[in-house]
This record gives C-alpha cells, structure tokens and sequence, in this order.
C-alpha cells in the first residue's frame, strides 16, 4: 500500500508502487508488464445488481454470480497471466474489485493486480483513524494499492487513476531486436456500472482504446449496449453515450454466453497477436493423410468416369458419321482394306460403347469421384475448424478436442466406405508424397498451427476466393466454348440441309447432341454459377472481416461467424459436387440426401438371374432417408401388425399357442 499526493506525476507513483521490480521478483517477467487491462464500474454498483435480483430472466442470482466469477478467473485473470498483464481496478471490496481480487487468490496472486482509491474513503487493517469504521475495507487480494490524497474523493481519483493508466501504457519494453516496442496494449472491461462510469469510458474512447462491455450485467454496460445497438436508428438522448456508441471501437459480449473461456481468448489475441506455434498431432497427420489420400483418387476417378463418358460419345459420332458417309456415297469409294476398316469400325461401335457403359456403371467413376472429392471437402474443413478451435471444437474442453477430431474423421471414413469407394483400393503414392513435405500447404501455412482470426482469414477464406474465382474463369471459358460450338454445329446442319447433303445432318446433329449432353452431364452451368455465388460470399465475408475493429476481431463469437459462413460456403460445394454427401462425416448436422439415381444403379447391379434383387451390406446406412421413409410407408400400411398376427397364427397352428393367457 503507498500513499501518494494528488499532485504527484503518475510516473513517479508507478515509482514508489515498484510493480515492475514486483513482477520480476515474484514472477520472472523481466521488463515490466505487457499490457494493461482496466475494469470500470462502481463498485457496489455489481452488489446492488445482485443483491436486487437485476440479472437477465435466465440467469438465478447464484448462477449470476458464479458466471462473474468464470468471467473474473477463468477469462480476465488467466488472460492477464498469460499475457503478463496488470490489471487496474478500484482497489475496493465490492462487486467488480472483489471479485477478480477472489479470482487472484484462486490463482496463487501471480497476476499484478493494481487498485487506485481515493484514501479518505477507505480503511485497512491498523486503520486508526477516527471514521474508518465508516470507510469502505481495501481489497485483499490486490497485490499493490496506491492511496490518493485528493480533496474530491470520486472526481480527483478517477482522473488520477485515468492519467496513471495513459502512464503505464506510454511504458514501452525492448522487443527481440533490442528495440522499443509500442504502447502497450490496453482493454477496458466495463461491468455495470453508473455514470461515474460513462464518463471513465469516455475518456477511454477519445484516448483509442478498445472496450469490451459485459452486455446483461446492468447499468452502464447496458446502456452502452443498448445504445451500440439501436444508434444507427433512434434517437439517443445521454451524449455520453453517443459517443461512446459512435467512436468507440466496442464490442459487447453477453453475460449468458461467457463462461471464461471466450474472454481470455479476446484478450490474448488482441494482447498477443498470432494463434500459435506448429505442433504434433497425430490426428492431424491422420487427416491430412485421409485428405490428401481422398484427393489423389478422386482426381484418378474422376478423370476415368470423364475418359470413359467422352469415349461412349465419340463412339456413337463415328458410328453415325460412317452411316451417314455410307448412305450418302452408295458404296465404299476406297479400297478393300478400308472398306474393312470402316465395316469392322461400324459393327464394334456399339459392342465397344456397350463395354463402356458397363465398366462405367460398375465401378461407378463419376460418383466414387463426387464421394471422395466431397470426403476431401469434409476432411480440410474438419483440420480448418479444428486449427481455428472453431466449430464443433469451439466450447469442447483442449482434453476433449482431439477426441472429437478423431471421431468426426472415422464418422467421414465410414461415410466414404458406404459411398462404394471401398469397392477398390486407395493408391497410397500422393500421401506418400506428401509425408515427404510434411504436409505444408504452403509457404504461409504450415498446415498444423493454431490459426488465429488473420490467419485463418489469409490461409482459408483468400485462398478460397482465389481458388473460386479460378474455377468460375475456367468453368466459363468451357461453357462458352462449347455452347459456341453447339450453335456453329446446328447453323452448320442448316447450310448442309439447304445444300443437298441430308445424310451429314445426321452428323452434326449428333455431334450437338453431344455436346449438349455434355453439358448437362457435367452441370455446367449449375456449376458456374455457383462459384460465382461463392466467391460473391467470401469476398463478402472478407469484407465484413476488415471492417472490424482490432477488439471485434479478437471476440471469438465474431471469429466464430467467419469459420461458420466459410465452412457453409464450402459444405455447399461439397453438396454440389456429391448430392449424397449430405449426411457424410464432419459433424456438420445437415440432413442426409437420396440420390435416386445411384440407388438405381445399385439395385440393378445386384440383380439377379432369377429376377430377385441381392441385398448388399452398407445400403441402409448409404440410402437412410429410404428406407427410414419406406419404414413409415409400411407402418401406415400395418404391415408389421399383418406380418406379426399371420406368425402368430402359423406358430400356433404349428405347436399350439404362442402365448398364454398369462
């Protein structure tokens, strides 16, 4: 506890407090703090909220409390710990003072805590003086106290401490090149509060340091909530309040969706910046393996599905343009072997695009494509959530989200087996290769370190608006291209209709069929205009990101909507590559789809010759939503109640009754 006057400069104070020479003896942090963290509001403004029975409807008076106090502990002294920050309060036993002077305790007074309090209002043990029975007791907790001799106790202590805060964060501390670093970096945190309080905050606004208000606490907090909310639309009456709502870079966090954990992340990303450094998981090498592996053979597959489709069509064009040449010449006009040729040509045609279309629909290219190119999607957007803490692994415990990880990949590998991908095996050659590097994505992203916001937002969403604006310049290029040629084939079939030679009409109408049916085949244009949509939505979303202020880029609920808007983005790929991937892994909860036409293709696979249908393993689970729908179909029908009655009667008439009386 050091007194001092009112006049003395606050770098003196800081002086005599010694928290830097504090900080180094007790806690090894060399250089004095690294940030400051300032929690505004009266004091007993936070008692009376509690005591009053003021907390939002949800909330009971001691679940009011213990969620203050894992705000207190759990989020801002762990964050204060963690970025060797000091902490600024009233230095009083009331409400918000007290209860990050308990959360201290809890965590053996290793965090700076530092109470600035006007000295004739408050007592502490060995106070002789004659009215300090009357006086408010000092917290306990707080490892330094610096007592102001003021003669306007409110007025004079909460400008000195507001000048002993702007003193601290002009502090600066030699970086690793042996050169001064910025100002520190500073939060405010306002708990309830007055209007003693509205005037602290906006002296903070006007110096440009960010504000986290705890929305549903009461007071001030909010009002300023209130007012952030509605100022773009009414009339707000309070000043201060105007221009707390209009130039402050703040962010409201509701108390019902704060346990601790969001706000200690908020801090520590504004305080330090980066997510993290590279580690070893293994189930991030998995992953990555399952990914690369899923990519591989997809692209294997989708480039024999398309081979093979392209083939049966070139196949029926030389079919016809032999017919049509033969037809319109009347007899072969070239020699015997070429006469041959073209004989042999016409009469394999069909037996070859027969061939083609079986090895097509029995291996299932263009699916098992669509499955694993989806599967790739699943993967990538699992590692990305999980790098991002994001998603799933947002309020699952760091022992849980390993396990979670785990499980969402075995739900995606069991999904790919059920797809017919398990038909035939994987080549191992790509993940090979890519053990060799490590799996790095690229020279910016490692592919295993934790991602903070920025780097999720330059390794994730750029690179996806690049690779989507690719695709749509690629997909646009073909159908333009083909469509070209669709209209210079049937004006050609014209001119040759006009021009005597019916017989090669033939030739150029199949030719745009083909090429018509090519389209179609491969949704061109479903396809074109959905990553024009989806680049629309990331640019959008990146937009959105930059306009963030630096305290709203660090609240994890915005960084949450940013992995959530991306990850749908590319789920909706993944559906539009692979319609039965619905229910496919990830965890993403979206319900399963039907795809009728490969259900079609698997049940005449499985035809037998007696006409009987051979059910295979794996099709419950592949087509859920038929047979969950058929189940119903056959309950209304009381098909199970007919089939339950004609077994009993059979059993009974058999061996006498099923069942007795009893």
């Amino acid at each position: 506890v050091v007194e001092v006057p009112e006049d003395l400069e606050p770098a003196d104070a800081l002086v005599q407090a010694e928290l830097p020479d504090w900080m180094e003896r007790h806690q090894g942090w060399v250089g004095g703090p690294r940030g400051v963290i300032v929690l505004v509001g009266v004091s007993d403004s936070v008692t009376s909220w509690l005591a009053e029975g003021q907390m939002p409807d949800s909330l009971t008076r001691d679940q009011a409390r213990r969620r203050l106090d894992l705000i207190f502990g759990r989020g801002i002294v762990r964050a204060a710990i963690q970025t060797r920050s000091v902490i600024v309060t009233s230095g009083l036993d009331l409400g918000v003072a007290s209860h990050v002077g308990r959360a201290n305790m809890d965590a053996f007074h290793k965090c700076p805590l530092l109470g600035v309090s006007p000295k004739g209002a408050v007592t502490w043990p060995g106070d002789a003086r004659p009215h300090a029975p009357k006086c408010t007791p000092l917290e306990s907790n707080h490892t330094h106290h610096l007592l102001v001799h003021t003669a306007n106790d409110v007025a004079g202590v909460t400008k000195y401490r507001i000048d002993l805060i702007k003193e601290l964060v002009r502090n600066r501390v030699l970086g690793p090149d042996g050169n001064e670093s910025a100002p520190l970096p500073v939060m405010v945190v306002v708990v309830n509060g007055s209007e003693a309080a509205l005037m602290e905050v906006v002296q903070f606004v006007r110096v440009g340091w960010p504000v986290m208000v705890m929305k549903g606490t009461g007071g001030a907090a909010d009002d300023i909530a209130h007012a952030c909310a509605v100022i773009k639309d009414e009339f707000v009456p309070n000043p201060r309040l105007v221009e707390i709502a209009k130039e402050g870079r703040v962010e409201c966090v509701n108390i019902l969706d704060c346990e601790g954990g969001g706000t200690r992340v908020m801090i520590s990303r504004l305080f330090l910046g980066g997510g993290g450094l590279a580690f070893y998981d293994p189930n991030l090498v998995f992953a990555w393996e399952q990914a690369v592996k899923y990519r591989a053979n997809g692209a294997t597959a989708a480039t024999y599905g398309h081979n093979l489709e392209v083939g049966d069509m070139g196949l029926w064009v030389l079919a016809t343009a032999i017919v049509s040449f033969r037809s319109e010449r009347g007899d072969w006009v070239f020699g015997d072997l070429a006469t041959l040729g073209m004989w042999l040509a016409l009469l394999l045609a069909p037996v070859i695009s027969v061939v083609l279309v079986l090895t097509n629909g029995a291996f299932r290219w263009r699916s098992r494509a669509a499955a694993l190119k989806g599967a790739v999607e699943a993967a990538v957007s699992e590692i990305y959530q999980y790098r991002a803490g994001m998603g799933p692994y947002m309020n699952a415990p760091d022992e849980q989200r390993n396990d979670l990880l785990a499980a969402n990949l075995t739900e995606l590998g069991k999904f790919v087996l059920t797809s017919g991908v398990g038909d035939t095996g994987l080549r191992l050659n790509a993940v090979n290769a890519a053990r060799k590097q490590s799996f790095r994505v690229s020279k910016d992203d490692d592919g295993f370190s934790v991602l903070a916001p920025d780097d999720y937002l330059r390794n994730r969403v750029e690179v996806q608006i690049k690779g989507f604006q690719a695709i749509s310049l690629q997909l646009e290029k073909l159908l333009r291209y083909l469509q070209i040629m669709g209209y210079a084939l049937g004006g050609l079939g014209t001119i040759l209709a006009g021009a005597g030679g019916m017989y090669y009409v033939a030739i150029t109408t199949i030719f745009q069929l083909s090429v018509n049916q090519y389209i179609r085949s491969f949704r061109l244009d479903d396809k074109l205009a959905f990553y024009n949509q989806a680049s629309t939505q990331a640019e959008t979303l990146q937009s959105w990101w930059l306009s963030l202020t630096s305290i709203q880029t660090a609240s994890p609920l915005n960084y949450a909507v940013m992995v959530k808007t991306m990850e749908d983005v590319k789920n909706s790929e993944m559906l539009l590559l692979n319609p039965s991937a619905g229910g496919g892994g990830g965890g993403s909860g979206d319900p399963p789809t039907f795809n009728l036409a490969e259900f079609k293709s698997d049940v005449g696979d499985a035809i037998q010759k007696d006409g009987r249908v051979k059910f295979k393993q794996g099709w419950v689970e592949k087509y859920e939503v038929f047979f969950s729908q058929y189940e119903d179909y056959l309950a209304q029908l009381n098909f199970f109640e007919v089939r339950t009655i004609r077994f009993c009667e059979k059993h009974q008439q058999a061996s006498g009754p099923l069942l007795t009386s009893e």
